[in-house]
C-alpha cells in the first residue's frame, strides 16, 4: 500500500482528523548514493549486530560501472536494489521527531 492513490489518501485524512499536521514533501537528489550507513545502523529499528554487519557489508560491497570495472563503495545503498527502499526507510525513522523538535 504505497502508491501515490494511499498517499493522497493519507494526506486527506491527517487534514481531515487530526487538528495538526505536517506533511513534508520533497525529492532528495542523490539520496540512495550518499545514504549515510550510521544513519540506519543507529536507528532504533536495527539492534542487532549481525544485521547492522550485513548492512555495512552491502555498502561496501562495490559495484561496476558501464565500462565493466569493479568500483569501491564506502556509502549509499545499492541504486535499484530490492533492501534499498527499506534502508531509506530505516534511516528516516525519527524525521518527524526531529522536525518537531522533540528530540
Amino acid at each position: 500500500m504505497r502508491n501515490t492513490k494511499d498517499a493522497i489518501e493519507a494526506i486527506f485524512n491527517a487534514l481531515r482528523f487530526k487538528e495538526e499536521a505536517w506533511i513534508l514533501e520533497g525529492d532528495l537528489k542523490g539520496f540512495f548514493d550518499n545514504i549515510k550507513t550510521e544513519a540506519i545502523n543507529e536507528s532504533q529499528v536495527i539492534l542487532d549486530n549481525e544485521i547492522k554487519a550485513t548492512i555495512n557489508n552491502l555498502v561496501k560491497s562495490g559495484a561496476i560501472s558501464y565500462e565493466g570495472n569493479e568500483l569501491e563503495t564506502d556509502k549509499g545503498t545499492p541504486q535499484g536494489g530490492v533492501i534499498s527502499p527499506l534502508l531509506a526507510n530505516i534511516a528516516f525513522m525519527g524525521m518527524e521527531t526531529m522536525i518537531m523538535g522533540l528530540e
